[in-house]
């Protein structure tokens, strides 16, 4: 039954678009990656020595109010970046070895959807031109 109902959709010109269980497990992760970033985003903002800090240590600070925001990341490694006021959240795998999302606390939504790309773990935000909005928005892949 999926096929016919593929066939037809490619026939018709119309998107036969599945997500994949890794598409799934990355779009749940948006939300909560776009209020912990905001988070850092706020710390960020008011302490001016937080680009002296380590990343963890950002983390920490940033979610000491509501510890909560971090809990959907436990099987996933978390790297801030700070430059100037701004900052970002990258999400990668548990060992390390890729980049899943990075979002800038400046913006609306997930800013790096990366998990498709195959990119090792390491910031790919421009946030100058992120958070002053020279840049267009990624396609979301979280529909």
């Amino acid at each position: 039954m999926r096929w016919l109902i593929a066939g037809i959709c490619l026939a018709y010109g119309l998107p036969a678009y599945s997500q994949s269980a890794s598409d799934r497990a990355m779009c749940q992760l948006s939300s909560p990656l776009t209020r912990l970033a905001r988070a850092v985003d706020a710390y960020v903002a008011e302490n001016p020595r937080a680009g002296q800090m380590r990343s963890g240590d950002v983390l920490s600070a940033a979610t000491e109010h509501d510890r909560s925001l971090l809990g959907p990341f436990r099987t996933y490694e978390l790297f801030v970046r700070v430059e100037g006021r701004n900052s970002s959240v990258l999400v990668c795998t548990g060992n390390k070895a890729r980049a899943l999302l990075e979002d800038a606390g400046c913006s609306a939504r997930v800013d790096g959807q990366l998990w498709r790309e195959g990119f090792l773990c390491g910031f790919t935000l421009d946030l100058s031109s992120v958070c002053t909005g020279s840049t267009r928005p990624t396609v979301n892949l979280c529909r």
